[in-house]
């Protein structure tokens, strides 16, 4: 009995020393090692590994958002007859501007924002036509985005 004591007493004290080098290794390397614009960069980066498309009806976000009243619904319509009808919340988007909003879902989709032109998408902003200076006003939570590809230009 005598034994098993001395053993459990061996263990308990290299728990407790394995367990203060770990704590305050971590907290020592957190405190030199984190930086806001590596977090950013991990976030909102790209991986290399990530499916670049071209098609805007590849992907689509599935779902409503749990916020009532903070979120902006995008519609592409492709003319090949596929579309991607997508919600996106704003309490994730950091930029609230329309050009913002589009960049940001951009991202997440998987494509680059300069497909809107380069494929002749014409979008509307809750039924007006969407132009370069709307791009730059605030997004207003609930609206309405409507892409729809233009095959005739």
């Amino acid at each position: 009995m005598l034994n098993r004591k001395k053993t459990l007493l061996i263990f308990g004290i290299l728990y407790l020393v394995f367990v203060g080098v770990l704590f305050f290794g971590l907290k020592y390397r957190l405190k030199n090692k984190f930086s806001v614009e590596g977090l950013n960069k991990t976030i909102s980066g790209k991986s290399v590994f990530r499916d670049t498309t071209t098609d805007l009806c590849k992907y689509q976000i599935l779902g409503d958002p749990k916020e009532e009243g903070n979120y902006v619904k995008i519609n592409i319509f492709c003319s090949n007859g596929k579309k991607a009808v997508s919600t996106v919340s704003l309490s994730a988007i950091e930029d609230r501007t329309v050009g913002g909003f589009m960049a940001e879902y951009a991202r997440i989709a998987g494509f680059e924002m300069t497909l809107f032109n380069e494929q002749n998408f014409v979008c509307y902003l809750d039924g007006k036509l969407l132009t370069d200076e709307m791009m730059k006003d605030d997004i207003r939570p609930t609206s309405t985005i409507d892409c729809t590809e233009n095959p005739n230009k």
